[in-house]
């Protein structure tokens, strides 16, 4: 197995245009942090790993949360010193002194059954959580201190407190993964962030749930968005009030938190508000029509075992739209400020028709030449390949199949063949260091290394 072949060899590879230039390639940062692989301990499915931005930092770079077999692990992500002295983008060292959750484990009864997660509740608070057996159990963070990385740039480590309990949203209340559950500000003028979970018969909202004072009071919004009412399972479908990139959805720009379903009959959206008392509500779902009916769910033939449909903003214009990856390629859905426009086809790769599943490949996305449009980092059978997208005078994005065949765009590792597994390894693409460019953060068996293309 070939994993993190310059650990303690560190080279640049250089490619030149037809006029001599240096054109822009992947390299491995030295900066390596030996943690969250195999050879750590991290060998179960039942260890989740999340990597995303948690101390709302100035360059919103990556953060890595780890939760163990008796703790959570936290490295901070940011310009971080590697070996022989070196440094690049990376995360910092986790010492065994700034644990202080020793919850969420295999030892405390958690598995891969459980849901859990890394989300703000309020200002700066960057609440972990995790639905139990009895109910719904999160630490709080309390006070953190401002530390430096090797690059000068500020990272918060938070101080913890709890267990604090809220009486839903657990197993025994009949909560698990083909329910689900956002930590997420229904509104954006609200002081701390609410619990909104799919539940059988509609939504479940804890509005406010992580005040000074905590709100244990639940209340069901009865719309066809659950499990029995509205026939969504988070095993096949997808429904959400986060984005790509963990943000609160607003379709229409009012304030409130919209919910997106990809689910039995297609493209499904509702709008968030509130009743008179005050209490966060949406609306029923409605089912979109892209331009030739309704698509991206079950009765179009779109599950999470055959394709991938993401959210996110491609364009930079501010509004949310639809990356799906499925059986001839990539199919785009432009946001219009209250929903999304039509469908049509961005890329003519990626798709089952070319090869590529679920169960074997990974399809990312993210800023990678920090040009203000959204590309694709696609892990295929033995090749990692990159494909810039381009927007035009509409700012409609495409991305050139053609690219595949470029070497600089290319890493001739992280894929099936180098021993990479969508189950046991972890690779995802954002912002580690905060220069603006989205880096591939992979962790295999030796640890986690970052790639950067520059």
């Amino acid at each position: 197995m070939i994993l993190f072949p310059e650990i303690f060899h560190f080279s640049y590879l250089y490619f030149f245009d037809f006029f001599g230039r240096i054109q822009m390639v992947w390299t491995q940062s030295p900066a390596f942090l030996s943690d969250f692989g195999s050879n750590q301990g991290w060998t179960s499915p039942n260890y989740d790993r999340i990597v995303q931005d948690i101390d709302q930092n100035a360059g919103r770079t990556l953060d890595y949360v780890g939760f163990g077999f008796d703790h959570v692990t936290i490295a901070w992500g940011g310009t971080a010193a590697g070996p022989l002295s070196s440094t690049g983008p990376g995360f910092t060292e986790v010492f065994p002194q700034s644990v202080q959750i020793h919850d969420f484990g295999l030892a405390q009864g958690y598995d891969s059954t459980y849901l859990r997660g890394v989300d703000f509740t309020g200002s700066v608070d960057a609440t972990v959580w995790s639905s139990g057996n009895a109910g719904f159990y999160y630490y709080k963070e309390v006070g953190e201190t401002a530390h430096t990385d090797a690059g000068g740039h500020v990272f918060f480590v938070p101080q913890y407190q709890g267990p604090f309990f809220i009486n839903d949203f657990g197993h025994n209340q009949g909560w698990d993964t083909t329910h689900g559950i956002d930590v997420v500000f229904a509104k954006n003028t609200d002081t701390s962030a609410s619990i909104l979970g799919f539940g059988n018969n509609g939504l479940v909202v804890d509005r406010q749930a992580f005040g000074s004072v905590p709100n244990t009071t639940t209340y069901t919004v009865s719309v066809a968005v659950g499990n029995v009412a509205g026939g969504y399972n988070n095993i096949n479908d997808i429904r959400t009030f986060q984005d790509y990139n963990h943000k609160a959805i607003d379709l229409n720009a009012d304030g409130y938190t919209d919910f997106v379903g990809f689910g039995p009959q297609g493209l499904q959206i509702a709008f968030g508000n509130q009743d008179a008392s005050g209490n966060y509500i949406i609306s029923n779902p409605t089912t979109v029509n892209l331009g030739s009916g309704p698509d991206f769910g079950d009765a179009q033939g779109w599950n999470n075992q055959n394709s991938v449909r993401d959210l996110l903003d491609i364009n930079g214009d501010g509004r949310l739209d639809i990356v799906a990856f499925g059986y001839d390629g990539v199919h785009v859905a432009l946001g219009n400020g209250g929903g999304f426009g039509p469908q049509y086809k961005a890329s003519s790769d990626f798709g089952i028709q070319q090869g590529w599943n679920t169960t074997d490949h990974l399809r990312l996305l993210g800023d990678v030449n920090g040009d203000g449009v959204t590309d694709i980092v696609a892990f295929g059978a033995n090749t990692t390949f990159l494909v810039l997208g381009a927007k035009d005078a509409a700012g409609k994005v495409t991305w050139d199949a053609s690219q595949v065949l470029d070497p600089s765009h290319q890493i001739h590792d992280l894929t099936k063949a180098q021993g990479w597994s969508t189950t046991e390894n972890v690779r995802v693409v954002g912002d580690v260091n905060g220069d603006g460019h989205a880096d591939i953060v992979a962790t295999g068996t030796f640890g986690t290394g970052v790639w950067s293309f520059a």
